[in-house]
């Protein structure tokens, strides 16, 4: 089964220059996602248990990314790629993990009855610590599609919010209340 990391270097070798996400501020191609990718697998490789956990607290940026190396190098498919927590139906948090087959699975099922393609400019407004965030994530790398990082503040004021989505050609949207 391949991995997140695999689908990237797929897509490299066929959007290399392309744009694959920005967040207002900065932007990152797919080859010097992968290139960044690549340092930051090595650092936590060096650091790192094989195969264990690896807690990663990063603002909602084009850098958060950066991560999906370290996944390959070190995880089988039945291991978690991340966790969320909950706010629980009980009150109380609960940590929900997904592992990396899984995620691969539904990401593959998911483009297909959504029928994303390249050309595509999917603007991300979940916070990464909301689990549909992962679903943006996931058809930009798979697919080749834009990634455009919704800065919150933007949700404040709507016209500033639509200005952004056109200056950004932002065509699909994942939108999560």
């Amino acid at each position: 089964m391949k991995s997140v990391f695999d689908y990237l270097e797929e897509t490299v070798l066929q959007f290399p220059e392309k744009e694959a996400v920005y967040d207002g501020r900065q932007g990152y191609t797919f080859r010097e996602l992968l290139g960044i990718s690549q340092k930051v697998g090595s650092i936590l490789t060096s650091m790192c248990r094989r195969r264990s956990p690896v807690p990663v607290f990063m603002e909602k940026r084009a850098e958060t990314m950066e991560v999906l190396r370290f996944y390959r190098m070190q995880m089988k498919p039945e291991d978690y790629l991340y966790g969320m927590f909950t706010s629980g139906s009980t009150g109380i948090p609960k940590l929900v993990t997904v592992s990396g087959g899984a995620a691969v699975e539904f990401a593959e099922e998911f483009i297909s009855t959504f029928s994303f393609l390249p050309q595509d400019v999917i603007g991300n407004q979940a916070p990464f610590d909301f689990d549909d965030s992962v679903k943006d994530l996931l058809v930009s790398v798979f697919c080749g599609s834009r990634l455009v990082l919704i800065p919150s503040v933007m949700f404040a004021t709507p016209p500033a919010l639509l200005d952004y989505l056109c200056e950004n050609q932002v065509a699909e949207g994942l939108w999560k209340v």
